[in-house]
């Protein structure tokens, strides 16, 4: 069997991709027609590359969710899911504007923790040089109790310090210790070491209503566009909780299909899981009381939308402000310590 050459491309390369093709099979082209005319608007070699050998596949008879999983290195399996709804249901056009609408949210979630590192590089260059050039200084000799030799680097000193505990015996019973604690913890349904310091994150007043907020929003946008679309919930919540990436969205989608499997309302699917507010569940029974589900799922996404909005703007300032103020304490205490980064151009 031929090996598909898979190819790398950015998010905002594959928005513009996905923008292209839905314009495309909007004007009356064909999926490998739009394709193909997709190729010639994208900016980088790599989309164009990428959407020509596409437009090949689906020339071919291939499905397009087949065909981005085939070429796509790293595709998300969610994105597959929901073009093959949509391919199913002769939706694909919505099903690529959900697409470009995920992939603009998770860009906006991203941007929530972007301080100067990534903003302004060369401050965050000079930051990192001046604690590399302190881990490098020689230290000065100490008298004492305490005192260490002179000339050695923070980084020796340190390598020194973490060899010494591997020459004593009760640090590796005790390393060994913890290892069993930890596997019998796992084995017996343990969180396991990261979902604890999620639930720990989630805990904390902003941060934890801000992720309560885009899980809410997440799903609400997958609800609406399956409420569109004539395949079965009970069927598509199912496909989505094996493609999610994420945990949490997987749990509700996987402790709702059951429910409606059964016969079971939507807001009652929804309630399982136990993690989307209740709000989220109280507006959705009305919807289903009123008649007007579908109307309720939009409106309440809008709402929630908006709501990240806010929240990522308080949750970003004060991320950044106490990275700065960390880095500015940092650099207080190199120089209080009568460090002298520069010193060295003395001796030139």
């Amino acid at each position: 069997m031929e090996m598909a050459e898979r190819g790398r491309i950015s998010e905002g390369d594959l928005e513009t991709l996905l923008y292209l093709v839905e314009t495309g099979l909007e004007g009356g082209a064909g999926m490998d027609r739009a394709l193909a005319v997709a190729a010639e608007g994208c900016e980088t070699p790599e989309a164009r590359l990428l959407a020509r050998r596409m437009a090949g596949d689906v020339a071919g008879g291939m499905p397009l969710s087949l065909a981005i999983g085939r070429r796509l290195e790293e595709g998300p399996a969610l994105a597959g899911t929901i073009l093959a709804i949509g391919e199913a249901t002769g939706r694909i056009d919505a099903a690529m504007a959900l697409l470009r609408r995920v992939i603009v949210w998770g860009r906006r979630y991203r941007e929530v923790f972007s301080t100067w590192f990534v903003n302004w590089p060369k401050l965050s260059g000079a930051f990192w040089g001046l604690v590399l050039l302190y881990a490098l200084t020689p230290a000065e000799p100490e008298v004492g109790y305490f005192s260490r030799p002179p000339d050695q680097p923070l980084l020796i000193r340190l390598a020194g310090w973490l060899m010494s505990w591997t020459e004593e015996p009760l640090a590796w019973i005790l390393v060994a210790l913890l290892g069993l604690w930890y596997a019998i913890w796992r084995s017996r349904g343990g969180i396991g070491l990261r979902g604890a310091v999620r639930r720990f994150l989630l805990w904390l007043p902003w941060i934890g209503r801000y992720e309560r907020s885009r899980l809410a929003a997440d799903t609400l946008r997958l609800v609406a566009f399956l409420l569109d679309s004539p395949v079965p919930l009970a069927t598509a919540f199912e496909q989505v909780a094996s493609a999610a990436d994420r945990r949490d969205l997987a749990t509700v989608f996987r402790s709702a299909a059951p429910i409606l499997k059964n016969g079971g309302s939507l807001s009652m699917a929804l309630s399982v899981s136990g993690l989307l507010p209740h709000r989220v569940i109280s507006t959705i029974v009305s919807g289903e009381e009123l008649g007007m589900l579908q109307e309720m799922v939009m409106w309440l996404l809008e709402t929630y939308e908006r709501q990240v909005d806010q929240e990522a703007e308080v949750l970003g300032a004060l991320f950044t402000g106490g990275v700065i103020i960390g880095q500015l304490a940092l650099l207080f205490g190199l120089f209080s310590t009568t460090y002298q980064p520069f010193a060295w151009l003395a001796v030139l």
